[in-house]
């Protein structure tokens, strides 16, 4: 049932924080998508959750005025022409239109300091958006044997990773060690200007990153909407962030 209104009868309209959840897009289908987890974790959250279609035709500062934050979503590689880098032979399928409009959302986002949330690929938006770089495929870069891209099903955590104990993730997380899942062949190379390291994998990869002295702005390389139904500290993340986002829109 779609909760309008306080009571039983027409009084204030309920105000939950409007996330702008990026999509990715099919040129086969001619169609934008996104699986249906980061809705239902936005929505469990306390959040209202809008598609962001990756199109260049819609004008990235007035569609940023719209939202409270952003939720950078998992999907294809970046086209590494983002942090002057030729493309690596086991780059995978990029989506320039995407790269444009999700690296100049974040960046409008990261200079008003307003809430964002990076997965998979989103994390690594984040950390090129700002400055950093990414590796272009770490089996041939960084020489790990660690299974980044599971076999398993979704929902099972396959790795450990730990938290650095004086991080925002720790406090959010309530933990700093855990297990998630993983589905990645590219990772986090340099760490952007004024961010810090919040979690590392057992082969050192970077698989958490946040920026210190800002409301909310943190991304993870795991994929926490895919398992927040089984996992209380995964559901804390996207309460977090919902909760920094309703203090944009009281703000407003």
């Amino acid at each position: 049932m779609i909760e309008a209104y306080h009571g039983t009868d027409w009084g204030e309209p309920l105000v939950k924080p409007r996330i702008g959840i990026t999509s990715a897009f099919s040129e086969s289908e001619q169609g934008y998508y996104l699986k249906r987890q980061y809705v239902e974790a936005v929505t469990r959250a306390g959040g209202l959750p809008l598609l962001l279609p990756t199109t260049p035709d819609v004008a990235i500062d007035e569609l940023a005025q719209s939202i409270d934050g952003i939720l950078l979503s998992g999907g294809g590689d970046i086209d590494p022409h983002w942090f002057g880098e030729e493309p690596h032979v086991r780059n995978g399928s990029i989506d320039p239109i995407a790269d444009t409009f999700e690296i100049h959302l974040c960046r409008s986002f990261l200079a008003a300091e307003r809430p964002i949330f990076g997965i998979c690929r989103g994390v690594q938006v984040l950390n090129v958006a700002a400055g950093g770089d990414i590796y272009q495929d770490l089996g041939e870069q960084t020489g790990s044997t660690l299974q980044h891209a599971q076999k398993a099903p979704d929902w099972h955590a396959t790795h450990q990773v730990t938290v650095n104990e004086k991080s925002s993730l720790a406090r959010i997380l309530g933990t700093t060690r855990m297990r998630v899942n993983s589905f990645h062949h590219q990772g986090i190379r340099t760490i952007a200007p004024h961010f810090r390291v919040a979690a590392k994998a057992g082969d050192g990869l970077v698989e958490a990153i946040e920026k210190p002295g800002v409301p909310f702005t943190l991304g993870v390389q795991w994929h926490p909407e895919r398992t927040f139904t089984k996992s209380p500290p995964e559901l804390a993340l996207f309460q977090a962030f919902v909760q920094a986002c309703s203090d944009v829109t009281r703000t407003k």
